[in-house]
């Protein structure tokens, strides 16, 4: 639904994804070997066609959520300052190697949602259930979200990812409309410089610029699907 939802709103806003950005995010879903990730779909009798057009989409989408909103994406000078005296102060930070599975929920589905997804993860493994279920952009890659660092994170997550080890999942992260899945999938610990501030610095920025991001992408979305007749078949 939300796919259609989306295809709907770039083509009425004539929103179309650069080749460029969708030949990057193919060599990174398939680990810079298109050819075999193509044969792997023929051999498993799935449409690559298909998934080639999800990839079209979700990137237009991007690309309509930050043109839409890229002026109303402000950071806290403070805020990053903070993070990098803190870190300073520390000598070194920890890194992360996450996925994510994010659903949408109501308060009355919301227990139904959450052990739907915990099932599936269950029984096909959690880049499986990121595939099938997650609504967010990283679901085309299996959830796979890179390494991120512990000063980027906010407090309440990071609580969560500190309580489990490589390759456990953080118990469900609810939101007001959606609930979050981490899983680490390796974590390491980065002694930090003076010459890595500028660097860190940088990261710091995009994380909290993907993130609220990502929270004017939700919430357009939910816009529009208020709005939209949904016929189920």
């Amino acid at each position: 639904i939300n796919l259609k939802i989306k295809k709907k709103e770039i083509e009425k806003k004539k929103i179309k994804a650069d080749k460029p950005n969708i030949d990057s995010a193919l060599k990174k879903i398939s680990s810079n070997n298109v050819l075999l990730f193509k044969k792997q779909f023929q051999e498993n009798s799935l449409d690559y066609d298909l998934f080639l057009k999800e990839i079209e989409i979700e990137l237009s989408w991007q690309k309509l959520i930050y043109n839409l909103y890229k002026d109303k994406v402000k950071i806290n000078d403070n805020e990053v300052k903070n993070e990098l005296n803190l870190i300073r102060r520390n000598g070194s930070e920890t890194e992360y190697k996450l996925s994510e599975i994010e659903i949408e929920i109501t308060e009355e589905n919301k227990n139904d949602r959450i052990n739907e997804v915990v099932k599936v993860i269950k029984n096909s493994g959690f880049e499986n259930a990121a595939r099938k279920l997650s609504i967010s952009s990283s679901a085309l890659n299996g959830g796979d979200l890179g390494w991120i660092s512990s000063s980027t994170l906010s407090k309440s997550v990071l609580d969560l990812l500190l309580k489990i080890n490589i390759n456990e999942i953080t118990t469900p992260i609810i939101k007001f409309d959606s609930v979050l899945f981490l899983k680490i999938n390796d974590k390491k610990k980065t002694n930090i410089n003076a010459t890595d501030l500028d660097a860190l610095k940088k990261k710091i920025i995009n994380q909290k610029t993907n993130d609220l991001f990502k929270l004017y992408s939700n919430n357009h979305l939910s816009k529009i699907k208020n709005n939209a007749f949904i016929k189920i078949k």
